[in-house]
């Protein structure tokens, strides 16, 4: 049980802890920076950052996940988005799909597979 004489021990050891657990949190941020760096795709940015989602929970993580997750989807609006819609002006009247389906399905198929392809890694 609680030995009150020992009140001081307990005190000691638990600002021990607090010290480790500060570290070990600056090491995670730290980590979760070098990785994000390295990684070049928008999506797969945004995929580790979900493996992080629970560590969201931490008052030290929880604004640097956000800010990298605000960065990634900002990231992808501004490049990869707005490559499909460069992609979409330029073959919008000329659709590459094949030419034995009616002319207004093929325009259609050939957009939806290009949404799909925009919006389903967040999906």
């Amino acid at each position: 049980m609680f030995d009150r004489f020992k009140q001081e021990q307990f005190k000691n050891i638990l600002s021990d802890f607090d010290q480790y657990k500060d570290k070990l949190e600056d090491n995670i941020v730290q980590a979760i920076k070098t990785q994000f760096v390295s990684v070049r795709s928008s999506i797969e940015k945004f995929k580790m950052l979900e493996k992080f989602n629970s560590l969201r929970d931490k008052k030290v993580l929880k604004g640097k996940i956000d800010d990298n997750i605000n960065e990634v989807l900002s990231s992808y609006r501004n490049k990869e988005l707005s490559n499909y819609e460069d992609i979409f002006h330029k073959y919008k009247d000329n659709v590459p799909v094949n030419d034995t389906i009616p002319k207004y399905a093929r325009k259609l198929i050939w957009a939806f597979q290009l949404y799909n392809r925009g919006y389903a890694p967040f999906a």
